[in-house]
């Protein structure tokens, strides 16, 4: 054998503890990457989920930047063919080239099926939300 592959597996076992940490240090760089890629398709799943089986008959907006008034919504509410309803804000804004809309929903709403997070004896996640809202983005109008 030469002496520069002697050399070479001299180096790799007095340096056990330093080749190690890397290798552990790319492993958890490489597990943690893995799971940040799935949590997009977990997030656009959820709302996708609520607003496929959740869905309105009739959604009415309000041009004005105020929005509806306290009396406007009452007024609605009165109808006999009104059942719920549910009344939300929404922000649009660009930056750059892309668009995003932010929507503001109450969770306090006994209708709504999304609810405010609790708390899971035993688990790894802290909290569990039945359905996920998420930004929208890049609606390119």
């Amino acid at each position: 054998m030469s002496s520069f592959a002697k050399t070479i597996i001299r180096t790799f076992f007095s340096n056990k503890g330093r080749f190690l940490a890397n290798f552990i240090i790319c492993f958890l760089s490489v597990g943690i990457s893995s799971g940040l890629a799935s949590l997009p398709s977990f997030f656009g799943n959820g709302y996708q989920n609520n607003f496929s089986t959740n869905t309105v008959d009739v959604t009415l907006k309000s041009k004005s930047s105020e929005g509806f008034s306290s009396s406007q919504i009452e007024r609605i509410k009165n109808y006999q063919q009104v059942k719920e309803i549910n009344p939300f804000f929404s922000y649009d804004t660009k930056q750059n080239d892309e668009y995003y809309r932010l929507y503001f929903l109450s969770f306090s709403n006994k209708s709504s099926k999304l609810g405010l997070p609790t708390l899971i004896s035993g688990s790894d996640s802290l909290f569990y939300m039945g359905e996920c809202y998420s930004l929208e983005n890049s609606l390119n109008r």
